[in-house]
Formats: structure tokens, C-alpha cells, sequence
């Protein structure tokens, strides 16, 4: 138990000492804006214009970092309590169903569709409007030129016998 402790006052110590994410992005974001707005007055110097470069993939590079560390996030709550009957479960699932629903199409007067009915019927309407209507009228082929019936392919169709089954 002694060791738990101790681990866990290292991850603590060892948690400060990282640089806070929001406050990198946000002094990046300064930076650039402060860049951007030299640059409307003058040309900025080779150097300006590489450190900006430099900047601006680092910006982007602690985006994305920023983007993984709350995807984990959520995936370790999820694991934690998503399998439990708790509120956290039961919000998650509103909010999927929130982000899922579909409140109003519009049709093309720009009528706004609330029903279940009128949304399926919009949306068929709008599917078959893309995929349009096929032209083909008639074959331009004779099938049975193209099909010869194979003659003796009728064993095929009789029952299996007991010595057939007695050899496998």
C-alpha cells in the first residue's frame, strides 16, 4: 500500500511539472496573432517568416495533442462508468440521441418538416431525385443466343445414394 502512495505522490508531482496544454495554445495563438497584425504594416523578415512557419506547426502539432489527450479522456471515463447504470451513461446516451436526431428538413418551398412521415418522405423523394429514372426501354440482345441450355446436367439434381454418403 506504501508503494501506491508513493507512486501516486510521483504522478502527482510528476502532473504539475507538465506544460498546461490550454496555456501553450493559447500564448501560440498571441504570438501568431501578433505576427499577423506586423505584417499588415511591413514584410516580415526571413526569419519572422520562418519562426511563424515554425509557430504555426507547432500550434498545430499541440492541437492535435490537445484533440488525442480528450479523446483518451473520454475513453477512460467511458471505461469506467460506462457500463454502469449511472447518470454519466444515461447523459452520454441523451446526448448521442440528441446528436443523432434529426429535429426538421426543409423541402424545397422551405417548408420545415417536423414529422417522422415527412422526413422518410422528403428524404426518399431526394434519393430518387439523385439516382433519377433509367432510360433502358428495351434488350438490344437476344438472351437465348447468348444462354445455350447445357443436356445432361440432370444427375445433378438426383438425392445423394447411401453408398455416396458411406465413401466420404
Amino acid at each position: 500500500m506504501a508503494k501506491f502512495k508513493n507512486l501516486r505522490k510521483v504522478f502527482r508531482a510528476w502532473k504539475d511539472c507538465l506544460p498546461n496544454l490550454a496555456t501553450i495554445i493559447k500564448n501560440c495563438k498571441q504570438v501568431l496573432f501578433f505576427l499577423d497584425t506586423l505584417e499588415e504594416f511591413w514584410d516580415l523578415s526571413i526569419e519572422e517568416w520562418n519562426f511563424r512557419a515554425n509557430l504555426q506547426i507547432h500550434l498545430e502539432n499541440t492541437l492535435n495533442l490537445q484533440i488525442t489527450y480528450w479523446k483518451q479522456r473520454g475513453t477512460i471515463k467511458w471505461v469506467r462508468f460506462g457500463d454502469e447504470c449511472t447518470r454519466f451513461f444515461h447523459a452520454n446516451a441523451s446526448i448521442r440521441l440528441r446528436k443523432n436526431f434529426i429535429m426538421s428538413l426543409n423541402d424545397e418551398n422551405g417548408q420545415a418538416i417536423f414529422s417522422h412521415e415527412g422526413k422518410a418522405d422528403l428524404i426518399w423523394k431526394a434519393f430518387k431525385e439523385r439516382l433519377g429514372v433509367s432510360e433502358l426501354s428495351h434488350i438490344y440482345f437476344n438472351l437465348e443466343d447468348l444462354l445455350t441450355p447445357l443436356v445432361g446436367l440432370d444427375s445433378l439434381e438426383i438425392p445423394f445414394s447411401k453408398e455416396e454418403i458411406d465413401q466420404i
